[in-house]
């Protein structure tokens, strides 16, 4: 092979519901885990059998778990043999989970069910550790003090928020569709090994075990750690031959199969590669798709760049699917061997652009540069997709560096604050440096210079109260029960709302916050009529129970619109575009109308709808479009984009 150089949505269907709860009660009960995904459906499939085979050797009891036992009932295929009832129950739960991929707020509920679960309770919290605190601050000079009961809710608070935060990191990867390439099987033992770790100890590079009560977070989520460990485990548990595994301390391990000691081996191999990121020049290099995995592997292996690709079999299946750029900047010998960006192609199509910073980003040095902009501007119309993300990125290098030396703009503070438009990035999550930067700033002063308006009209948290003023409120906000047509709510909130229990009455007429840089979230209200939403909803729209819209204008601005059970729409307004749109319930009446987004940046999921009739389409939709009810004749009236990107729910 050669290289080849250049220059520098949403369903509360009963049944599925229950289906998953069961599920994740399975899982927890077996220490079983989970992972997602429906893009790299072949990689490993040969494994699962052996995977099941391995799992009830670790685990005898396995076979008989009411997850386990509850499919094959279910499926009809309950047999003496414990290793099918197990790779049948596994296959279910990827099925599930692939259907949890295209609706957010299912896959979000599995999500809190097992942080739940998982996150130690701040009444479960130790006295010695409140204790150890006191203790601490004596060391530190504060004299003897004595915890308050609001301050021990303050530092209870804070240990469930860094347990959620560290095990959010490992659910949202192994859902994501990232993850593809590794089997369920490999996932279940992975999050169930992670959920035993305590403290990692540097000197003798090993974890510790975890306690029920322990307070600390769980272990760091080192993706190319992570990818070395599959990797392995995998290849091990289906004879596959260990001669490309380079890391002794892995190989001495590998054997007793323990997550936990195999992924302190891996994070050693993956942070031990020494990088001089100052320097920019470089080149790039393509693998080009279904080339050696081995050449891209091995040019990533012990360099710290945090990407699972660094694992060979993981190469080797996204090299199966397209091209792999990296972009290499040289070494002290002037030899481009520092990895700094990948673009992993699917066809045609770029998938993703990584970095080498946290969580994946771009670092701040090569983002401050024309690399990655110059390559983009190669793939044409597919490059300039991701070409505001690059363009964000060299702006907040810009104002990191800044604000160390002046004062920020009005336009610099709209964009810290996304005022305007979120920072789109490359990496898992938000850019860090945007909590890093304004962790140092007073709120209240920059919202008041961004807007022009007095300190004492911007709340934040608990400061909040009706009839006051208000015209910024930083922070969520809980409307429960509350009556929208008497009460003052701020012109703007930086937050999340949350609407519920409430009579459309109480909604008619009311007056909504002009914009939320969050999610508006919608329980509990049947009907809705002469509604006018805020203009900006940052984040999802989501609607649970509303059946009827009546002349309802939705954001102009909107993040993702679900409405999980609208069937009646009459003069609704949608906005010319958004992210994904999700109408599970939706299935067309002749009295009905529907003017959808005429630019959709995601997915279009109407998979109850029966007929198109009232139904103005968009003209474009990024992602796939779902619409497994419509008739052979009915999909003749689909619009030809549309009728490209069609995709059927999985299981269907």
């Amino acid at each position: 092979m050669q290289l080849i150089k250049q220059n520098s949505f949403v369903s509360t269907d009963k049944l599925l519901v229950a289906r998953l709860a069961i599920f994740v009660t399975a899982f927890l009960i077996s220490f079983q885990s989970f992972g997602a995904a429906q893009s790299c459906e072949t990689l490993f499939r040969e494994s699962e059998l052996n995977g099941a085979r391995f799992l009830l050797g670790r685990d005898a009891n396995l076979a008989k778990s009411k997850g386990v036992v509850k499919s094959a009932r279910d499926r009809q295929t309950q047999s003496t043999d414990s290793i099918q009832n197990i790779n049948s129950w596994l296959e279910r739960q990827q099925a599930l989970v692939e259907r949890s991929q295209s609706e957010p707020r299912l896959l979000e509920r599995l999500k809190l069910s097992l942080l739940r679960n998982s996150v130690i309770k701040e009444a479960d919290i130790p006295e010695s550790y409140f204790a150890l605190q006191v203790k601490i601050a004596r060391e530190r000079g504060h004299g003897s003090i004595e915890l308050t009961s609001d301050q021990k809710k303050q530092i209870a608070t804070l240990v469930v928020r860094d347990q959620t935060k560290s095990l959010e990191s490992w659910i949202d990867y192994l859902f994501s569709r990232d993850t593809d390439m590794y089997p369920m099987w490999a996932k279940y033992w992975s999050y169930t090994g992670l959920l035993k770790l305590g403290r990692f100890d540097v000197e003798s590079n090993s974890f510790t075990s975890r306690s029920r009560l322990q307070v600390t977070p769980f272990a760091e989520l080192n993706r190319e750690a992570l990818g070395y460990v599959m990797d392995a485990i995998v290849r091990k548990v289906d004879g596959k031959s260990l001669s490309d595994i380079k890391n002794p301390a892995l190989l001495r391990v590998l054997d007793g199969a323990n997550f936990g000691k195999l992924y302190a081996a891996a994070l050693k191999q993956a942070n031990g590669g020494r990088r001089d990121l100052s320097v920019t020049s470089g080149e790039w290099l393509r693998f080009p798709a279904k080339s050696d995995p081995s050449l891209l592997s091995k040019s990533l292996e012990g360099m710290s760049t945090g990407w699972c690709t660094a694992a060979e079999e993981t190469a080797r299946q996204q090299l199966q699917l397209g091209d792999f750029w990296v972009y290499y900047s040289h070494d002290a010998q002037k030899k481009s061997r520092v990895p700094r960006i990948a673009i992993r192609m699917e066809g045609q199509r770029i998938a993703e652009v990584r970095g080498v910073a946290k969580n994946q980003n771009l670092d701040p040095i090569i983002a401050d540069t024309q690399v990655l902009n110059s390559k983009l501007n190669t793939f044409g119309s597919e490059g300039a997709k991701y070409q505001r993300r690059e363009s964000d990125m060299r702006r907040l290098s810009e104002i990191e560096t800044k604000a160390k030396l002046a004062a920020l703009t009005i336009e610099d503070l709209r964009f810290l604050y996304e005022i305007d438009a979120p920072i789109s990035g490359f990496g898992y999550g938000k850019d860090p440096r945007i909590a890093e930067l304004k962790a140092v700033r007073d709120p209240k002063a920059d919202y008041a210079t961004i807007f022009d308006i007095k300190r004492e009209e911007i709340t934040i948290g608990n400061e909040f109260r009706f009839g006051e003023g208000v015209k910024v409120h930083i922070g969520s906000l809980n409307l429960r029960y509350s009556d929208l047509r008497y009460r003052e709510l701020p012109e703007m909130v930086f937050g999340d709302v949350l609407i519920s229990s409430m009579v459309p009455e109480a909604l008619r007429g009311g007056k909504l916050p002009r914009a939320i840089y969050g999610d508006l979230t919608m329980l509990d209200v049947v009907s809705m009529e002469d509604l006018t939403f805020p203009e900006v909803v940052a984040g999802t729209l989501y609607v649970s129970h509303t059946v009827s819209m009546k002349r309802v204008k939705l954001p102009a601005r909107v993040g993702s619109i679900t409405l999980e059970k609208l069937n009646e729409a009459v003069d609704v307004k949608f906005p010319e575009q958004s992210g994904d749109v999700n109408l599970v319930r939706y299935e067309g009446r002749p009295t009905s109308f529907l003017r959808l987004p005429r630019k959709i940046q995601g997915d279009l999921r109407l998979p109850s709808l029966a007929r198109l009739e009232g139904i103005t389409q968009p003209e474009h939709v990024d992602g796939a479009v779902e619409l497994n009810a419509l008739s052979p004749a009915e999909m003749t009236k689909l619009q030809p984009q549309l009728r490209a990107q069609l995709r059927l729910a999985p299981g269907n």
